[in-house]
């Protein structure tokens, strides 16, 4: 039986377009945006905005290997399988990362007195692995599907595209994690989210094309 794949595709867009949008109100305050001193007090209080930006993200994750996973079973070739291992070790990591910056930073913020060098040691070791592990294997998963998606329908100029510039936007807002540009996270995160939701509307639609076809 065939379960369509643009249900999943519009809850990823919709919960990553909300991602976004707490990224500026409710978590850009307590990132490496702005001075040390301010984001620690600005953490200290355990700001709601802060938590349920991170909670969205979270769902992302979920979502994302929702999609991954639903896609690979429509597939059914080795490569979209490999993916959805990929995608799983990356989204468990993130989780992980996520779930740190919920409890973890904010406690430390709240400590008294506050000790800069271990809360700064703590965001920046999260935020490494983060970026580059986790943010690095979801955007290979992501990379590794389009292939498959490419052996089993033919080139599709539209997907293998998007899919093209997710792994370079995705590579390069992981090497920005060994960097101390945070601006450069900033920057790069807008445009590889964006492009993810163009790929996977895309993929949703060729794939439910295909299967209703079939």
């Amino acid at each position: 039986m065939y379960h369509r794949l643009m249900p999943l595709a519009v809850v990823n867009v919709a919960v990553h377009v909300l991602g976004l949008f707490m990224a500026l109100v409710g978590m850009r305050p307590g990132s490496p945006l702005v001075p040390v001193q301010d984001r620690i007090i600005y953490l200290s209080h355990h700001p709601l905005g802060w938590s349920l930006g991170w909670g969205v993200w979270m769902l992302c994750d979920i979502a994302v290997l929702a999609f991954v996973f639903q896609t690979a079973r429509q597939l059914r070739n080795d490569l979209a399988m490999l993916a959805t291992g990929i995608m799983l070790a990356g989204v468990t990591v993130d989780l992980a990362c996520d779930s740190l910056l919920i409890i973890a930073l904010p406690h430390l913020a709240a400590s008294q007195p506050v000790n800069d060098d271990i809360f700064l040691a703590v965001e920046k070791t999260i935020n490494i692995v983060s970026l580059v592990m986790a943010n690095g294997l979801i955007t290979l998963s992501t990379a590794v599907l389009t292939l498959s998606i490419r052996n089993r329908h033919g080139a599709i100029p539209l997907i293998t595209a998007l899919g093209s510039a997710i792994f370079v936007f995705g590579m390069s807002l992981s090497a920005a994690g060994f960097t101390s540009r945070p601006w450069m996270t900033e920057w790069l995160t807008g445009p590889t989210i964006l492009s993810y939701c163009v790929w996977c509307g895309l993929v949703a639609l060729k794939l439910d094309r295909s299967g209703a076809a079939a």
